[in-house]
Formats: structure tokens, C-alpha cells, sequence
């Protein structure tokens, strides 16, 4: 059963380790366009998202050139920050 687990857990992993086919980066790509917060302004209805409002995400650039991610959201009047990504 154990071995069960965790093939289920790493398996979604899997996809995260290589480039998708046919799609190439952006060339001009220019981060501090990108860096801030931004606002959900629309979403598909999804389980784990459900009953959230004022829903961001916050993305710093480093001093390492390393772009920091974090996304927050208020569920009943409590604000739920889901995490701050680090390297």
C-alpha cells in the first residue's frame, strides 16, 4: 500500500520535470512587468478554491535574481496566506 502512495504522490511530478513539446520562452521576456501583486479576477470552479474571495498572488524579485511567488486569499473573514515558494 505504501508503494501505492507514493507513486500517486510523485507521480503529477513527473509532468513538472521537462519543457512541454513545441513551446519555446519567451526571448524579450522583461520581469519587472511581471513582479507585484496581481488580483484573480476570474476562476474555473475548483475544489480547493472554493468559498475564497480577495484572492492574489505576490511576486518579489531577489537580490539572487530569483523570483519569490506567494498567493493569499480570505476564506470566511480569515485571511490564508498558501505559501511563500522558496529556493
Amino acid at each position: 500500500m505504501c508503494k501505492f502512495y507514493i507513486l500517486i504522490v510523485a507521480l503529477p511530478l513527473v509532468g513538472c520535470a521537462d519543457i512541454l513539446k513545441g513551446t519555446q520562452p519567451v526571448d524579450d521576456f522583461k520581469i519587472d512587468q511581471y513582479l507585484g501583486t496581481w488580483y484573480e479576477i476570474a476562476r474555473l470552479d475548483h475544489i480547493l478554491e472554493r468559498d475564497l474571495d480577495n484572492v492574489m498572488a505576490e511576486y518579489i524579485l531577489r537580490k539572487e535574481g530569483v523570483v519569490l511567488p506567494a498567493d493569499s486569499s480570505v476564506r470566511q473573514g480569515r485571511t490564508l496566506v498558501q505559501g511563500w515558494c522558496s529556493s
